[in-house]
């Protein structure tokens, strides 16, 4: 009769461990018969008459002494129905991540080194088979100064002379390096500037415009060659009343045009506006006037703000950003006057 639970007279089975089934008294069975036995390892054994042990639930021996294991590390993965492959352990800090390209569907991945992002940069989502620590950090740009957040554009090695009368005026300057770009401003009366000379530098007119006897231009200058001279010599028709401006710049122009010009006579407060405008491009915002006062404030040397002025000229620099802009400037009684927005470009 079998043994089966229901009629099972024992509570449990005494089963003596061996390291070797086979030596256990009685271990050889009859022929015909196996002899079930326990070795050391845990493991049920058969045993036939002949001696021979047959583990019980197929060949392999317990998990933790498994052939597949070679190092410390390695895991196991399956590679299809019932068939498993090692995966040897990753180099340290990488993180395990499917993959279904692999063998065994896991890879071992390396933490991303986090780019530096550009100011404007889209939002995009990763393609790279890579992680990110907890406490990873993205490299930021510099915060931009100057010009380049569309500041006041500054100015620097600011020049000037004032003529009461006369047909020429000659600017002290430092000695430009090469390539540097350069802008000369003057603000006049009854005539423009003819020409400006100055050793190894370039002057080009780009912009000349009168109003009520005043006059407003500007000018462009590229050093070529060596260090420029430091002296620049504006040259007028006849004699006048004249201030001459230099200065350095960060951005080279090739071109200015007006915006806007106007003209007035006797206010004491005037107003310019222009819209339509670019933003992020450069503007001069000047007026020349013809006053009681001995001499003309040229354009602001930090080039963000209009100087006041009595009767003379006056001007500033900035880079837009917005579409529109308005400037006021203060001037003596019963004066005339000439004001220009100007772009450069």
């Amino acid at each position: 009769m079998a043994l089966e639970a229901q009629n099972n007279p024992f509570t449990s089975i005494l089963m003596v461990e061996a390291a070797d089934p086979q030596t256990l008294p009685d271990a050889d069975p009859s022929a015909g018969q196996q002899r079930l036995a326990v070795g050391t390892d845990h493991l049920l054994y058969l045993v036939n008459s002949a001696g021979t042990k047959t583990q019980v639930g197929g060949a392999s021996g317990a998990v933790a002494t498994d052939a597949i294991w070679d190092a410390k590390g390695d895991l196991a993965g399956g590679t299809g129905a019932n068939t498993a492959a090692r995966l040897t352990v990753g180099t340290d800090d990488t993180i395990l991540m499917a993959d279904s390209a692999q063998s065994t569907g896991l890879k071992w991945a390396a933490s991303q080194t986090p780019s530096t992002q550009a100011s404007g940069d889209a939002a995009a989502q990763g393609t790279a088979d890579t992680y990110a620590r907890g406490d990873h950090k993205h490299g930021m740009p510099t915060i931009p100064s100057g010009d380049t957040f569309y500041q006041g554009a500054a100015v620097s090695n600011f020049a000037s002379t004032f003529t009461a009368s006369g047909t020429s005026t000659a600017v002290t300057t430092a000695a430009f390096a090469a390539a540097t770009p350069l802008i000369a401003l003057v603000y006049s009366t009854g005539r423009g500037c003819n020409s400006i000379t100055q050793t190894n530098v370039t002057w080009t007119q780009r912009y000349t415009g009168n109003g009520n006897s005043q006059w407003i231009e500007v000018w462009t200058g590229v050093v070529a060659g060596g260090a420029a001279g430091t002296t620049a010599t504006f040259a007028f028709t006849g004699a006048n009343k004249n201030y001459c401006e230099v200065l350095q710049v960060a951005t080279a122009f090739t071109a200015a045009s007006a915006s806007i010009t106007g003209t007035a006579a006797t206010t004491a407060l005037s107003a310019v506006q222009a819209s339509g405008l670019t933003v992020g491009n450069y503007y001069l915002a000047l007026t020349s006037a013809n006053g009681a006062a001995s001499s003309y404030a040229g354009l602001s040397t930090d080039g963000s703000y209009l100087a006041p002025f009595g009767g003379q000229g006056s001007g500033f620099l900035m880079r837009l950003t917005q579409t529109s802009i308005a400037y006021w400037t203060l001037t003596a009684t019963a004066v005339n006057y000439f004001k220009a927005i100007i772009a450069l470009t």
